[in-house]
């Protein structure tokens, strides 16, 4: 063996040896984050999101939230935009056998979800001794996650926020704002004219209140014809009695 192949194989026993005694990076697994935003002391609710990256490659799982029921207390929870297309149950104080402070939420997909999105929304009543500087927290606990490949390993961050002074003072409601506006004011109905047909009737009227004038006067003429044919005959028995009277002379 030369001295030149012995070079060659010793620089291949180095890099093989320099090649397992490198670590190996894994690769980094999906995280889950609670979030929320500011919250001051004055504020009703809360709105708190459970949110997923890069999770493209899991299909199932079983998160746990706990929260302090003496700050906070469940309005609603829903499911998120990420677990649409799947199966998710959520077990709560309102319609589960949970105490308030505990909400649980398991869910299974048929295909892996997106790589980014929300997995539980969730809205939270402010209590009344809730004050500035009070720090609000809500746990997070992984339990189960895993993918077509077997299990998978989350980074798990829970929500810590400061509640900061003031808070958000709503407007009158529209109801008030309806209300103050003035009324409209109604014109009164215009009279229409009368009609031509109208008027057809008011003249057929009187023509018939004038004919049934004429028809009473009607009544006297039969005698003074009577009269005068009388007198008409008398005037011809005359006129003949004269004629008579000169034939005989």
């Amino acid at each position: 063996m030369t001295k030149k192949n012995k070079k060659w194989i010793g620089l291949c026993i180095c890099l093989i040896w320099a090649a397992q005694s490198m670590p190996v990076l894994a690769a980094s697994g999906p995280k889950i984050s609670m979030q929320a935003g500011p919250v001051k002391e004055k504020d009703t609710q809360v709105q708190v999101s459970c949110e997923i990256e890069d999770g493209i490659d899991v299909t199932s799982g079983k998160l746990r939230f706990l929260y302090d029921a003496s700050q906070l207390t469940l309005h609603s929870d829903n499911v998120g935009a990420a677990l649409q297309s799947g199966l998710c149950k959520i077990n709560d104080p309102l319609t589960g056998n949970k105490e308030e402070g505990e909400i649980v939420a398991s869910f299974a997909l048929s295909e892996p979800i997106p790589e980014d999105g929300s997995l539980v929304d969730m809205t939270f009543e402010l209590n009344d001794n809730v004050k500035a500087g009070d720090q609000l927290e809500i746990s997070l606990s992984v339990e189960q996650l895993s993918g077509n490949n077997g299990n998978i390993s989350a980074e798990a961050i829970p929500l810590s926020v400061q509640i900061e002074a003031g808070g958000h003072t709503p407007g009158p409601p529209e109801e008030n704002q309806e209300e103050k506006k003035e009324p409209e004011q109604k014109t009164p109905p215009k009279k229409e004219p009368a009609t031509p047909k109208d008027n057809t009737k008011s003249s057929d009227n009187s023509s018939k209140t004038k004919s049934k004038a004429a028809k009473t006067g009607d009544l006297l003429n039969p005698w003074l014809y009577i009269v005068g044919l009388g007198a008409a005959g008398a005037g011809i028995a005359a006129v003949k009695g004269k004629r008579t009277k000169k034939q005989g002379k």
